[in-house]
């Protein structure tokens, strides 16, 4: 009589079994690293005088990351945003995509000469209308001067189109290679241990 027999066979599955668990934590792992570095790419790189220069360092903050995992757990999507709403600046989409600008409650937009005054907090800053008055200028421009010092504080505008200055779909075409290296990472993990290491 002759038997043949696999031996071993139950430490063959316990070790697929940890490369199956060991690929899903390394997805999740691997991604959050790309994402982390295409989101600190994007503040050194996009938002530190290249792109766009630092004001008030908000659209830096705004620039989040998150990691998702479909049902069932099988894939795992990285995202790299800038938040709008809430705390965060409701402006970084239109320095994404460009937009044109017009007054939603008064007939012109107010457009500041003093780079000071354009930030949100600084607008108790605005002398009084009394303190001012308003003169076309030559290019045919509404302008509004200080009384006193006869300096032009504001300019006026139907509208202002402000065009795109991207900064987060540049550092994707940037980041690519370095993304795929990181996340090339995972077929080794899952390998080791698969092989029981």
């Amino acid at each position: 009589m002759f038997s043949v027999g696999v031996i071993g066979v139950e430490n063959v599955c316990k070790n697929m079994e940890e490369a199956r668990k060991a690929l899903q934590d390394a997805k999740v792992y691997k991604m959050r690293d790309a994402v982390n570095y295409v989101k600190n790419y994007i503040k050194k790189n996009e938002l530190s005088g290249q792109v766009l220069h630092k004001r008030s360092g908000e659209l830096r903050k705004a620039i989040r990351s998150a990691i998702l995992r479909t049902i069932g757990g099988t894939d795992v999507i990285g995202r790299v945003y800038a938040a709008q709403g809430g705390k965060y600046i409701p402006y970084s989409g239109v320095h994404e995509t460009g937009k044109e600008m017009t007054p939603k409650k008064s007939q012109f937009l107010k457009i500041p000469f003093n780079p000071e005054w354009q930030m949100l907090k600084n607008r108790k800053m605005y002398p009084k209308r009394e303190d001012t008055y308003i003169q076309m200028s030559g290019a045919g421009n509404l302008i509004i001067f200080s009384r006193n010092t006869k300096e032009p504080l504001f300019v006026l505008k139907k509208s202002v189109k402000l065009p795109a200055r991207p900064f987060i779909r540049p550092a994707r075409e940037a980041t690519r290679a370095k993304v795929i290296d990181i996340l090339g990472q995972v077929v080794p993990i899952t390998v080791r241990a698969g092989n029981g290491g």
